[in-house]
């Protein structure tokens, strides 16, 4: 079982794994992938509760978040999760009933089957996370975005058929002046797509150059905003 809180969730991060950690296992991708890019740490300054175990004071100890990156700390709890089994495992997510544990027992998680398992399944999402994907998540929401209210109004139980097409003809005049535009909306979406890329650690990129054109043809541009 978990430990029992030490704090106010109120006073936490929404990004703290001890606020998550029983359901987050059931998130989307997408959503597992925000958490882990986002997912709260103590700063240098941050001044750790003492707990008392078996009579000792005990702290818990910055540096094995640096020497173990699969470890996470929750403020909320004052103990830490292995992050990559709380997201991707079933044997973990509960955190170490005393300090004392985290610094006997880490070792012998980090060897266990079920933790590569679990780190592989993690590393296995990211790897996937390319830039033409994030370019196609970028273009799918920009589009979603222009449609949305459309959606609402045609899936509302009060529809109003002349509201709905009033809103019909504002989104074809706004693709249209998309369309007319082209170029400058490509190139705010491309920038979009490199922000997003920068944050996760992936280059912009395109298909290499091939002297042989033996599969495919070489793409018909000098670099990847114009492919």
């Amino acid at each position: 079982m978990a430990r029992a809180p030490v704090c106010r969730k109120e006073d936490c991060s929404p990004y703290d794994i001890g606020l998550v950690f029983d359901k987050i296992a059931s998130y989307s991708p997408q959503d597992k992938l925000k958490f882990i890019e986002n997912v709260w740490k103590p700063g240098e300054l941050f001044d750790f509760p003492v707990s008392i175990e078996n009579g000792k004071s005990r702290k818990f100890v910055l540096n094995w978040l640096k020497k173990y990156p699969w470890l996470a700390y929750s403020k909320y709890y004052n103990g830490v999760f292995c992050l990559a089994c709380v997201c991707f495992g079933v044997q973990c997510g509960r955190n170490a009933t005393t300090l004392e544990d985290i610094s006997m027992n880490r070792h012998k998680h980090e060897n266990t089957n079920w933790n590569p398992t679990s780190r592989q399944d993690a590393q296995s999402l990211l790897n996937a996370i390319n830039f033409s994907f994030i370019v196609a998540i970028v273009i799918v929401r920009h589009i979603l975005a222009l449609t949305k209210r459309l959606t609402v109004k045609l899936q509302s139980k009060a529809m109003d058929i002349l509201k709905a097409k009033e809103e019909l003809a504002l989104l074809i005049s706004v693709l249209t002046e998309m369309s007319n535009d082209i170029d400058a909306t490509h190139h705010e979406l491309y920038q979009d797509a490199v922000t997003i890329a920068r944050q996760v650690d992936v280059q912009p990129d395109m298909p290499r150059v091939a002297q042989r054109q033996t599969h495919r043809p070489n793409a018909p541009a000098s670099n990847p905003e114009d492919y």
